[in-house]
Parts: structure tokens; sequence; C-alpha cells
């Protein structure tokens, strides 16, 4: 078993999905529109809600995951580890969507401001949490 904190990854997990309900709550008035124009039914589902906090669950794991494996660096370095994640895997979908939506510049970067908070959440408590000490070594 992997040394990683279960109780910073609830904890976080509680966070985001707050930060997520208060995100979705901020969308831009051309969103607004365009579920008006569309069923109200599609607007939030419950699979999409499931969806989401599923998503979340498994970042969170993963990170612990991946932070578990780095043996002998910093909390600096982990923090900027996390940090790195998004900045080379998330943020280059700004160049996808901007290429194959039509959106705006503030819509998009609407969609990548929750990736960019949960990410700096993230990047700020799970590092620096360690994981709890055990009398089982593995």
């Amino acid at each position: 078993m992997y040394r990683i904190n279960h109780k910073a990854i609830v904890f976080l997990f509680v966070v985001q999905a707050f930060v997520g309900l208060l995100w979705y709550s901020f969308k831009p008035m051309s969103f607004i529109e365009q579920e008006l124009i569309g069923s109200p039914a599609e607007s939030l589902s419950s699979v999409v809600m499931l969806l989401f906090a599923l998503s979340i669950y498994i970042y969170l794991l993963f990170t612990a995951w991946l932070l578990s494996k780095m043996h002998g660096v910093s909390s600096a370095t982990r923090c900027s580890a996390v940090l790195g994640m998004w900045l080379f895997v998330t943020l280059p979908n700004y160049v996808f969507i901007s290429l194959h939506f039509d959106f705006n510049q503030g819509e998009t970067l609407y969609l990548l401001s929750y990736g960019a908070l949960s990410c700096f959440i993230t990047a700020a408590i799970l590092p620096l949490w360690g994981a709890s000490r055990s009398i089982f070594k593995s």
C-alpha cells in the first residue's frame, strides 16, 4: 500500500466539490443563453454531477499516488510538480478548445478556470499534508 493521506484526499474532495458548485453558479451569460435554448433537463443531470464528482476523486487519487512516488524531494518540489501537471497537461487544452469550438476567449478561460483552481488548491494542501504514520510497514 502506498503512503497516501486519505484524510487529505477526502478534505480536498469536499473543498473542490464546493468550489465546483460555486464555479458552476458563476457561468457566463452565453452559456445560460445556450441552456435556455436547449431543454432544461439537459442542464445539470445527476449523471453529469456523478461524473464530475468521480473525476475529482480520481484526479486527487492519481495526484496523491504520484506524490507518494516522489521520495526525498521537498514540499516545494511536490507543489511545483502538481502545478506542472496543470501547466503541461491541462493548459494545452486552451489551444484545442480555441481551434475546435466556437467559444470566445472569456468562455474558454471560464472552462479552464476550474482546472486551475483545483490545481492550486491541491498544490497548496496535498504536498504539505503528509501521510499518517502507520505501525504497518509496507
